[in-house]
């Protein structure tokens, strides 16, 4: 392959004194060496020639690009300066030895490159590509997709911290507080197509964003953990980057299996599409009675900027047998349980599987009853939703929320229809809201509590730290302004329901 002076220059410094003035090309457009013995009228550009200074005749011409690499002065320096990049050794050097290390540099990297086209070839992993160049970068490489899963790593090996920044490589999801690094750091450069140094988790990166056309399709990272950064870095990453973006295309293909057609199931039921006949068949065959729960989960606003796709896999690396994708502005994951997912244990055990995500974001769930048939998906999916959005209203300091527990504000809020909630008061009821306007003294709470204590005067009494006869002239006067009969299980009924209606309506 094709080098420049500053991969030169990095190359010959770590073990011969060189000293590089002049005008250099950044692009990788350098030939391989040769020797100049004088004969020549002209360097050309793109062309590397060692020589040593008294070879160097005043009538040379020089172009723009040519690369000399000299040992000992030469006549008319400041004209080879402006016109090409020169490379000078001190007086005494062995020509022949410099001119084999320059080689060396060379056999090195087209012994990186032959690699590169091998792999790309073959496999195309972009493990094995990352590999490969960890080594001519001298630190460690990631490489992530547009939505922040790690494709490709190399060079991590011996870091003890990669742990903590990327749960571990072969998790294939960054850390939380990584990407959150990441994006404070990089989230408006997206656009950039130039590679970029950076300062991300107290470490000097250069990153280079991918892209496929317009569309972003991810980034390569050299985080500087061995050596600092180098001028030669830029274009070789950019050299790098384009087998990485065609290793990208040849694994882009997708394969059809269960876990697709049930993802693709789920997902056009819960947006009320019609169901593909070929899937409909092929999920019909391969029916295996399994139990699922949906949950839907709902990020606020700390973790706006992170992709959704990176928390779906997130999702997907806690609960193995999940299905999980995107609706609208929630994430949607069907999940698989062996155990009654009423039971305790099993909400126990929800918790433990998503506390690493509801330790670090302001995460809520609503999550549905227990069904069998993946065609019902969408009448779940409305469970969980609606657990979600009740018990925000109702709860908003708790996480998680089952429908079993909100069934009866599900029930009154669907039982309203299109009329507002005082249009189904009796008078009564009313009258005991109009008491409250003017009162310290609330009748509609004190009803409430002595109807949910199954108007047990005593422990009525007892909930609202009253005495017990001042609570049953206060009852009086709620019977006369109420004039309903309260004995009556169909009219207690209907007031509870109001008055769960009421309390409902008055939640934040």
């Amino acid at each position: 392959m094709r080098l420049n002076a500053d991969i030169l220059y990095n190359g010959l410094i770590k073990t011969v004194p060189v000293e590089m003035t002049g005008y250099k090309d950044d692009s990788l457009s350098l030939r391989r060496p040769e020797f100049y013995d004088g004969n020549g009228s002209v360097f050309r550009k793109h062309h590397l020639y060692v020589t040593s200074g008294e070879r160097i005749s005043r009538r040379t011409r020089c172009e723009k690009g040519a690369v000399i690499l000299c040992i000992g002065e030469i006549p008319q320096m400041s004209y080879y300066t402006e016109n090409c990049c020169f490379l000078s050794v001190r007086q005494g050097t062995d020509i022949f030895a410099l001119f084999n290390t320059v080689q060396e540099i060379w056999n090195r990297y087209d012994a990186w490159s032959d690699s590169l086209n091998h792999t790309l070839a073959h496999s195309a992993s972009m493990e094995e590509l990352a590999e490969a160049s960890a080594s001519i970068f001298q630190n460690p490489i990631l490489v992530l997709d547009s939505h922040f899963h790690i494709l490709a790593h190399g060079g991590y090996e011996g870091f003890e911290e990669i742990a903590e920044a990327f749960e571990s490589p072969d998790s294939g999801n960054l850390s939380i507080h990584a990407l959150d690094e990441f994006l404070k750091e990089k989230e408006p450069l997206f656009h950039v197509r130039e590679p970029m140094l950076l300062n991300i988790r107290e470490t000097s990166t250069l990153s280079l964003n991918l892209f496929e056309g317009e569309e972003y399709t991810g980034s390569i990272s050299v985080e500087y953990r061995n050596r600092p950064h180098e001028a030669g870095d830029i274009p070789l990453l950019k050299y790098f980057s384009s087998y990485i973006l065609a290793a990208m295309k040849k694994n882009s293909a997708t394969v059809m299996n269960d876990h697709n057609v049930i993802r693709r199931v789920f997902r056009d039921i819960i947006q009320g599409m019609p169901i593909d006949t070929t899937h409909r068949k092929y999920l019909e065959d391969m029916q295996i009675r399994r139990r699922y729960v949906c949950l839907v989960l709902r990020i606020r606003n700390r973790y706006a900027q992170i992709p959704v796709q990176y928390l779906i896999r997130k999702v997907d690396s806690v609960f193995s047998r999940s299905i999980t994708f995107e609706n609208r502005s929630d994430i949607i994951s069907f999940i698989e349980s062996d155990e009654a997912p009423d039971s305790s244990a099993w909400l126990d055990t929800l918790y433990e599987k998503l506390s690493l995500l509801m330790g670090t974001m302001d995460l809520k769930i609503g999550i549905s009853q227990e069904f069998t048939d993946p065609f019902s998906a969408r009448s779940y999916y409305l469970q969980a939703l609606a657990a979600l959005e009740n018990g925000c209203r109702i709860r908003p300091d708790e996480i998680l929320y089952h429908f079993r527990d909100y069934v009866l504000y599900e029930l009154i809020s669907n039982a309203q229809a299109d009329l507002p909630l005082d249009m189904y008061y009796p008078d009564g009821l009313r009258g005991l809201i109009e008491h409250d306007k003017n009162s310290s003294i609330s009748y509609v709470d004190t009803l409430r509590i002595y109807l949910n204590n199954h108007m047990a005067v005593t422990k009525t009494a007892r909930d609202l730290f009253i005495h017990r006869s001042t609570l049953l002239e206060r009852l009086d006067r709620i019977r006369d302004i109420l004039k309903e009969d309260l004995t009556d299980p169909d009219i207690r009924l209907q007031i509870q329901i109001l008055l769960r209606a009421l309390l409902f309506k008055q939640q934040p």
